[in-house]
């Protein structure tokens, strides 16, 4: 995979503006990307912004902003002078700006449909003051800690037509005191009671809800769809029976480490989750009663993305039992991290006999599965090329099973193999052939790997995301063939791979058009180390090593 004529016209003109004139007459989509694309590579020096005015226009109806710490006030003030009507306005983790320039580019944007300021800490609730408009649908504001419900509250007061709320680390405080959380749940209530049926999409997280907030959102929002309750470890079962009356239309519950629900009376609660669920998480409840995790999954006769991970009521047995009534019409199923030794390859062979329209499928660190259960399923044409996800990394994992995913799932998107020591370079060379849609991928700690694969893998496989920790062969040369060939590239771990030096990291960075994560970290790399290619072998050595 190269970069498209299109990408090396964009790259060339967000190198170029301070060369180019007619900049303004580019269409605004083209404006827009290159917005982007010049925050994505941190080039808005002090000299160079003022040529960006050129993209500035009326016609703007989308910013998207990313980890860019150049990103200023005056620079929103700015794109706020063109009159621009935004729809959609996107600011993630850009610590330079303040609630005075959030103010600035909502100001008058009455056209405004999605507002996302994640991860901006500094802001408060002053960024949020000016913001209205009849088309706001999402709100997006996940690890914004400095901004609180009360802000939020406000915002809901003058925005009631809001369809989603991603509100997970709004409010955040390391110390809270009992007063503290008292009124944050009030004004959880209060945005409910706001919001009321129009509130469809509620993501929260880690004690933001308790029994009252819950309650309140079963009685004023009747028409939730979509609910994260992770970590809400105050929620008890009574409060989530009320709420599974008051939303029959639920579709998508996150119930992950509601420790309330693991024991009686409240794990009763379970029984009377809305059959209307196509999407059930229960990773982290240590459920121990059998019966009545077999019996709430019976009766959910209409999920599609089940979430099990560490529940010791999972075995063998009753995972075939819950499989025999669910497992025809799943298309996700995850059951990752096991704690304790009772699902072996036996369960398997249940997903293999059930479950006949899986898409995704995670077993990693399963520690007493070979995955051979899995070969009549692998063997099937039909079955195995709707696969796009699958997550294997077991210690035990057999070579046949790994030979058959790499030449039988052809559509392959998301491949998990960390920890799999017989990954090699001829798996990674089948898998390059026979999976050229794959995007992500993760072989941490597979030790047999070298340049060879990673750089097969390059060549035939637009990689989004790729995770090679603890592969110690790989040099300079895996690097470099990624920046050819993965110009979509956004995030890398090589963690430990001291072969790999910080200039093709540099390099890579450069090259890839989004803004790329590199996670780098080698405490054993030699403090000289230098690496270069040998011009008599063509291949990537250690400099400081050669005689």
């Amino acid at each position: 995979m190269v970069k498209t004529l299109s990408d090396i016209s964009l790259n060339f003109i967000q190198n170029n503006l301070h060369k180019l004139d007619d900049v303004c007459k580019l269409p605004t989509v083209y404006k827009e990307l290159l917005l982007e694309q010049i925050a994505w590579h941190d080039l808005l020096t002090e000299s160079y912004v003022p040529h960006m005015t050129k993209l500035f226009s009326k016609s703007l109806t989308k910013i998207n902003f990313y980890k860019c710490e150049q990103i200023s006030d005056n620079l929103l003030k700015s794109i706020a002078a063109s009159e621009c009507k935004l729809e959609s306005l996107s600011i993630i983790k850009c610590f330079g700006i303040t609630d005075d320039g959030v103010q600035a580019i909502t100001r008058n944007q009455t056209e405004l449909k999605l507002l996302r300021l994640r991860g901006m800490k500094q802001l408060t609730d002053n960024a949020l003051k000016l913001v209205w408009s009849e088309n706001l649908i999402v709100v997006d504001l996940k690890q914004s800690s400095g901004i609180s419900f009360k802000g939020v509250d406000t915002l809901a007061g003058r925005n009631r037509q809001i369809k989603e709320l991603y509100l997970w680390g709004v409010a955040e405080h390391t110390h809270r005191s009992r007063s503290h959380e008292e009124r944050m749940h009030a004004y959880v209530i209060s945005l409910a009671y706001h919001l009321g049926p129009s509130l469809e999409v509620l993501d929260t997280k880690l004690n933001q809800m308790c029994d009252e907030c819950l309650v309140a959102v079963a009685s004023y929002c009747p028409n939730m769809r979509i609910l994260n309750l992770h970590g809400s470890s105050k929620i008890s079962g009574q409060a989530l029976t009320k709420f599974s009356i008051g939303c029959p239309g639920l579709k998508v519950l996150d119930l992950s480490f509601c420790t309330h629900l693991c024991s009686p009376p409240d794990v009763e609660a379970l029984w009377t989750l809305p059959t209307s669920l196509t999407d059930l998480s229960l990773i982290g409840i240590l459920l121990t009663d059998t019966q009545i995790l077999v019996e709430c999954l019976q009766r959910l006769r209409r999920l599609k993305c089940v979430k099990l991970c560490g529940v010791p009521a999972l075995n063998d047995e009753t995972l075939a039992q819950i499989l025999e009534h669910i497992g025809a019409g799943l298309t996700l199923f995850d059951i990752s991290g096991s704690v304790s030794a009772c699902l072996t390859d036996k369960a398997l062979e249940a997903v293999t006999q059930h479950c006949s329209s899986l898409e995704a499928l995670h077993l990693s660190l399963i520690p007493n599965m070979t995955g051979t259960g899995l070969l009549p399923l692998l063997r099937d044409p039909v079955r195995a090329t709707r696969l796009k996800g699958l997550a294997i990394g077991m210690k035990k994992l057999s070579y046949e099973v790994l030979s058959e995913v790499v030449a039988q799932c052809s559509n392959l998107e998301r491949l998990h193999l960390s920890g799999v020591t017989c990954v090699d370079d001829e798996i990674l060379t089948t898998l390059a052939q026979n999976c050229p849609g794959l995007s992500r991928l993760c072989i941490k700690g597979c030790r047999l790997v070298t340049d060879v694969g990673v750089c097969e893998l390059a060549r035939h496989c637009s990689l989004v995301s790729l995770v090679v920790s603890g592969v110690g062969s790989l040099t300079d040369a895996s690097i470099f063939c990624l920046a050819n060939c993965c110009p979509q590239l956004e995030e890398i771990y090589m963690n430990g791979c001291a072969n790999i030096s910080p200039v093709a990291v540099r390099y890579l960075k450069d090259c890839t058009i989004p803004r790329l994560f590199v996670g780098h970290a080698t405490p054993n790399a030699a403090p000289d180390q230098l690496m270069a290619r040998n011009l008599d072998t063509g291949q990537f050595c250690r400099v400081d090593k050669l005689v």
